[in-house]
């Protein structure tokens, strides 16, 4: 294939509300992303620069630099090179301290790529890391940038031509005024004012202040434990978001003190795709919001009642009021605390949930891409923004297996707390197994 050298020209665009407040954000503490595919299969790292430079020639967000004008705005160059960096892999294990190690890492220059590639290069299997500043995309963005990547690089590439940057997603919603979405929100608003007390993490007492960084474990499911639960999630009629989410929320029921009489918030990752008045499903660009549930359980709780209740909460807010709703309080509170670090102060004193799940759902890319074959995905997202305990649970099903990846902030958590967590949440999942499929719950893989 041919292998483009350029991008057509491009105005700059300002930063839309969600990409604003991960910019500011990443001026204060690191934000940055990494999406990790496991590769089988001899790489070239001269062909997979070529396939890198082609793509970024595709996809604007992939090149996109932030300069400051009246409004923060991305720029779009013509020509540019994002940065691969070369590792020889020196174990199974070793790709795990490279992303633990670039996701506590900033990427947060002016007039600089935000993002870069690193190889953790083997003779057999590679890692692919692909380390990002939040506010240029989110991770479904990021499977489909690096499955694209690899197309290139196998010459089976879709013949692509190179794309006009979009508008942020705040443009890109259905119709439909402030008014509306307040009106919409009001039970929302009311609960921001008066808060009802939920139960968290205790938090650590430190001897001196240390500063936050993101550490994490990940597990993957094997092929036929995947099928049975999503045979158990179909005789339920419940989702594996629902089931996953529950799990998560069980096993806080365990750790969290005062969770017998106090609702556990869990935030949710969700994707505005299917919101937007245009499809972007194959775009690359910032398509997230969140949302935050309240849930009463207690450890004995049936898993599959709080799916139910995690799956109907999930519904009734995926709604375009309330991601209208989510940027006009964005905007709000980056016009009330333009100081990045003052911003984070504000996000910490307000932040309440002790989880976040964030779902990838199943990636439908190829496995095979030429001589290569792609064997994992592994989205790590960055806690370093908050200086309070959390457990970010990522979840990707790829190949007919589930990825778990629990991250999680030191030093307000502790590694050895984080792998009893774990332990406990594989055992409440394994209640939702029926009794004669599997006596235990078993990982085909662990990375700790």
């Amino acid at each position: 294939m041919t292998f483009l050298t350029s991008a057509p020209a491009f105005a700059n665009r300002p930063l839309g509300s969600g990409e604003l407040l991960w910019w500011k954000m990443s001026q204060a503490a690191s934000n940055t992303g990494v999406v990790i595919a496991q590769i089988d299969g001899n790489i070239d790292p001269y062909r997979l620069q070529q396939a890198i430079r082609h793509v970024s020639y595709i996809f604007p967000m992939l090149r996109a630099q932030v300069v400051e004008q009246s409004l923060p705005s991305f720029h779009f160059p013509q020509v540019t090179d994002i940065a691969l960096i070369r590792i020889k892999r020196q174990s199974d294990q070793h790709w795990h301290n490279v992303a633990q190690e670039q996701v506590n890492q900033s990427i947060n220059q002016i007039a600089k790529p935000l993002c870069h590639f690193t190889l953790v290069h083997g003779h057999e299997t590679s890692e692919l890391l692909f380390s990002f500043n939040h506010a240029l995309m989110d991770g479904l963005s990021v499977d489909t940038l690096i499955s694209e990547i690899l197309h290139c690089y196998a010459g089976s590439a879709n013949d692509l031509q190179p794309r006009a940057p979009l508008p942020s997603y705040d443009d890109l919603l259905e119709d439909g005024s402030l008014w509306h979405s307040i009106r919409h929100n009001l039970k929302t608003i009311a609960k921001l004012l008066r808060p009802q007390a939920v139960a968290q993490f205790s938090v650590p007492t430190l001897s001196a202040p240390q500063k936050t960084q993101t550490h994490f474990q990940e597990y993957w499911l094997d092929a036929a434990l995947t099928q049975q639960l999503v045979s158990a999630c179909k005789t339920k009629q419940s989702s594996m978001h629902g089931l996953l989410s529950s799990a998560l929320l069980l096993t806080a029921a365990e750790f969290i003190q005062e969770s017998d009489s106090k609702p556990i918030l869990l935030s949710t990752a969700i994707s505005v795709l299917p919101k937007l008045k245009q499809p972007c499903h194959q775009e690359v660009g910032y398509f997230a919001s969140a949302i935050d549930g309240m849930f009463d359980v207690t450890p004995a709780a049936d898993i599959w009642q709080i799916s139910q209740l995690v799956n109907q909460d999930f519904k009734r807010k995926l709604s375009r009021e309330h991601i209208a709703f989510g940027l006009w309080l964005r905007r709000l509170i980056m016009s009330l605390k333009k100081d990045p670090q003052q911003l984070l102060q504000v996000i910490n004193k307000n932040s309440r949930n002790s989880i976040h799940f964030t779902n990838m759902g199943r990636v439908n890319y190829s496995q095979q891409y030429g001589d290569l074959t792609l064997k994992r995905f592994i989205n790590l997202p960055s806690l370093n923004y908050l200086d309070k305990p959390l457990i970010c649970l990522a979840t990707t099903t790829f190949a007919g297996r589930v990825q778990l990846t629990f991250s999680y902030n030191v030093p307000a958590l502790s590694p050895q707390m984080i792998q009893a967590f774990v332990q406990r949440y594989l055992i409440i999942l394994n209640t939702a197994l029926p009794e004669l499929v599997s006596p235990t719950l078993k990982l085909d893989e662990i990375s700790t």
